[in-house]
């Protein structure tokens, strides 16, 4: 019974079957210093107790010996209109026999009423057990149900199903199996007894090595994928997939069951989007290598051509400046003067914005002094531009990483903490860089608001999709997460190096 009411009491309610109403009070009093919220009735007849277990009590406390009526009538009255509600014999004596008797018939317990201080211990007992009989009930009715579904999901799935007793090696498969392979259902025990010599040639010994696996506990699970030839002489991919369901006292297995599905169709178009996925890799990859060889020729403009030019122009600027100091009359020249003068400022910011976007399209660092000082230079610059101090460090003083792969990392870093800049709200920026066994991984944790869930579940955020679009050109992963402190931490994980050749 569950506590409810006030001071944590169980609520109990209790039908006391006994023509003594002082020897009721005082059961129902041990009750209360047990624990128990009571709320009962008193009956002394058959017709009483009856119409008292409607609606069912709890329990029931009878006496074994009234006038009127007695514990044995009402076992029998409590299995016909209430079987699930235990009983509790309480009398002043009762012989080895009669208690027998009782218990024979159902009663829970039995307790003299010279020992009332075993009632408490013997209700909650009681009560225990009328629990665990119905959490058992309730238990089998969810088995049943449960066989039930499975039964119809068989009869309806297109697996294949054996099981196989490996004391003896016997076999035993669906009938689907016959239907799977173009085979009349009653060729099943053909198909049992030649099983093997149906599995490709270049596939049994590898399906046959899963199986072992499992059998010696290396793998939790037999999974292997073969093919099956039809009766028309066709192949068929097939999943086979079981475990051991029973065991030795030593723990040897007896027993394995699983299933057998056709996934030709499903391996053929998972063959074609990973072919498919390759080729959009491939091509990202491209796009973004022409992406960045433009850029490269556009900062290489801007910076050559455009930035000599504009230093000329302030050359030329400062020579006429010259000239016009050298004038009899500088009140007509005063105008001109300040309009110089503001040339030379803006041409000042001309400039400096010239460098910026040079650094943007293509940061120079990071082809002349490489990845990890390329990352510190970003670091450094974030902090100067955001006023959020930023911290890196790196296991390596240097990374040797193609080009594609170095500006993938310093793109995904750079977006990384124009994220925190815009939406964080942060505070501190640490950054981690490491290698390990051939994987770069870059760590990225702000001490900011954080990212919302549902942001990051919607996946419309373009700036995620892209680091995570550049991470999988090179086979490598974005992973964005909450930190337990609160803020957001940003994971790159990729290889150093192609792993397909």
């Amino acid at each position: 019974m569950a506590p409810e009411g006030g001071m944590g009491k169980t609520r109990l309610r209790v039908v006391v079957v006994e023509d003594r109403r002082s020897d009721a009070e005082l059961m129902m009093a041990e009750l209360c210093r047990s624990g128990f919220d009571v709320d009962w009735i008193r009956v002394e007849t058959a017709e009483g107790f009856v119409e008292a277990l409607t609606p069912p009590p709890d329990i029931v406390l009878a006496d074994y010996w009234l006038p009127q009526f007695d514990a044995i009538r009402a076992l029998g009255l409590l299995n016909e209109h209430a079987p699930d509600v235990p009983l509790i014999v309480v009398t002043g004596q009762l012989g080895d026999e009669a208690a027998a008797e009782c218990m024979k018939l159902g009663a829970s317990d039995y307790v003299l009423k010279d020992r009332l201080a075993r009632l408490g211990p013997a209700v909650e007992i009681a009560l225990q057990q009328r629990r665990m009989e119905e959490e058992r009930k309730q238990a089998l009715a969810a088995l049943e149900e449960s066989e039930q579904r499975l039964k119809l999901v068989l009869e309806g799935s297109q697996n294949a199903f054996w099981d196989v007793d490996l004391s003896t090696g016997r076999i035993e498969r669906d009938p689907q199996l016959a239907e799977m392979l173009g085979y009349e259902v009653n060729r099943i025990a053909w198909l049992n007894a030649h099983f093997e010599e149906l599995v490709h040639p270049a596939d049994r010994e590898e399906a046959r090595a899963a199986f072992e696996r499992h059998l010696s506990g290396q793998t939790p699970s037999y999974e292997a994928e073969y093919r099956l030839r039809r009766q028309d002489g066709s192949w068929i991919w097939v999943l086979d997939h079981g475990r051991v369901v029973r065991w030795d006292a030593n723990g040897r297995p007896l027993r394995a069951a699983g299933t057998l599905r056709d996934i030709t169709d499903s391996k053929t178009v998972r063959e074609r989007l990973t072919k498919s996925l390759n080729q959009l890799r491939a091509l990202a990859r491209r796009l973004q290598t022409v992406r960045e060889e433009e850029r490269s020729g556009i900062a290489r403009e801007v910076h050559d051509v455009l930035g000599q030019e504009m230093t000329g122009f302030k050359m030329d600027v400062r020579w006429l400046a010259d000239r016009l100091e050298k004038l009899q009359s500088t009140a007509d020249i005063a105008p001109l003067r300040e309009k110089l003068d503001a040339m030379t400022r803006q041409l000042e910011q001309t400039m400096q914005t010239i460098r910026r976007i040079s650094t943007e399209l293509r940061p120079a660092v990071l082809d002349a002094l490489g990845l990890v000082a390329a990352l510190e230079w970003q670091a450094t610059d974030f902090a100067k531009r955001a006023a959020i101090p930023c911290d890196f460090s790196s296991s390596h003083e240097d990374i040797e990483v193609d080009e594609g792969r170095a500006t993938a990392v310093f793109r995904i870093f750079q977006e990384a903490l124009t994220n925190v800049a815009r939406h964080a709200n942060a505070h501190r920026v640490v950054a981690e860089l490491s290698v390990t066994d051939g994987t770069l991984r870059l760590v990225i944790r702000d001490d900011g608001v954080g990212i919302a869930q549902e942001h990051l579940a919607s996946g419309r955020s373009l700036g995620l999709l892209g680091m995570q679009e550049r991470a999988m050109m090179f086979g490598g992963t974005v992973e964005v997460t909450h930190n337990p402190g609160g803020g957001t931490c940003v994971t790159l994980t990729m290889p150093i190096h192609d792993r397909t050749g």
